[in-house]
C-alpha cells in the first residue's frame, strides 16, 4: 500500500514473502530433523529468527528503494528485478523442492489455536492498526502522501523524497518478512513457490 501511495508498485512482494518463509523454515528446523541444507544448524529462538528474516528482507527492500529513489529506475523495473533475483536465490538454495521439519511447538507460539478461530487474522489486524497509525499520525506518513501527490512539490516543501522512498521499500520488506514468517509457521514448511502471485492479491 505504501509503495502504491508513492505512485509506485512492488512486484517482488510475493517472492519476498516466499524468501522470508524459506529463511524462517531453515532457521526453525527441529533438532532431530536432517536438514537438507544446514545439517548442523540448531533451531534459533523464534524471535531472533524473526529478527534475522526481517533484517534480510529489509536489506533487499532497501536496495530496491535505492535504485528507485537515487537512480530513478521505474518501480516496475526495479521491483521486477528484485523479484527475479530473489526467486533465483530461493530456487538455488532450496533446489526447487519443499522442505519441512519446522519445530512443531513453533506454530502454536505465533499462531495459537483457539477452538476453530483463525488467530493468524489477529496479526493482520495488528498490521493494519500499525500502518494506519504510521500513515495518519506520523511525519513520515504525511511525507509519503506528499511524495505520491507530486515528488517535485514535496521536494520544494522540504520533504526528502530519497529518504521517504528508501524507507517505504525497506518497511515493505519488513512486512513481507513477517508475512513469510507467519506463512512458514502456519504450514510447517517452505518451498521456492511460497508467495507466488501474492503481489496481485496485494495490489488488488
Amino acid at each position: 500500500a505504501g509503495c502504491i501511495i508513492t505512485a509506485g508498485c512492488d512486484l517482488s512482494a510475493g517472492r519476498m514473502i516466499g524468501f522470508g518463509g524459506c529463511i524462517a523454515g531453515t532457521l526453525l528446523q527441529k533438532m532431530d530433523y536432517s536438514a537438507k541444507f544446514y545439517p548442523d544448524m540448531k533451531p534459533l529462538n523464534i524471535w531472533l529468527a524473526l529478527l534475522i528474516v526481517m533484517l534480510i528482507c529489509a536489506a533487499f527492500g532497501l536496495v530496491t528503494g535505492f535504485f528507485i529513489a537515487y537512480l530513478n529506475v521505474p518501480p516496475f523495473i526495479s521491483t521486477m528485478a528484485n523479484m527475479l533475483v530473489i526467486f533465483g536465490l530461493v530456487t538455488y538454495s532450496t533446489k526447487g523442492v519443499s522442505f519441512g521439519g519446522i519445530d512443531q511447538s513453533i506454530p502454536g507460539k505465533i499462531i495459537p489455536k483457539v477452538g476453530g478461530f483463525p488467530t493468524i487474522i489477529l496479526w493482520a489486524v495488528a498490521a493494519v492498526v500499525i500502518v494506519w497509525f504510521i500513515w495518519n499520525k506520523t511525519k513520515f506518513g504525511k511525507n509519503l502522501f506528499a511524495v505520491g501527490g507530486s515528488p517535485e512539490a514535496a521536494r520544494v516543501s522540504g520533504v526528502s523524497v530519497f529518504k521517504t522512498l528508501i524507507t517505504i521499500y525497506a518497511l515493505s520488506g519488513i512486512f513481507y518478512a513477517f508475512g513469510g514468517f507467519l506463512e512458514a509457521g502456519r504450514i510447517g514448511s517452505a518451498t521456492n513457490n511460497l508467495g507466488f502471485m501474492y503481489e496481485m492479491d496485494a495490489i488488488a
